[in-house]
């Protein structure tokens, strides 16, 4: 999912924030991330939108 977002980012996709909310989904038992991660999506995902908003700017 990360790796989506940042794609998204940088072709400056008119539909990031609707990426932002949907790949950002975290349900209990849900296996969207990869379980060898040292730290918690629901930490991780809000630090990764912010900068990815903040410091990275669109290749296009």
């Amino acid at each position: 999912m990360p790796y989506a977002l940042t794609v998204a980012r940088l072709a400056n996709n008119p539909d990031f924030n609707e990426l932002v909310v949907s790949l950002g989904k975290f349900g209990f038992g849900e296996k969207k991330w990869s379980a060898t991660q040292k730290i918690a999506p629901s930490i991780a995902w809000p630090k990764l939108v912010q900068y990815l908003r903040d410091e990275v700017k669109p290749l296009v």
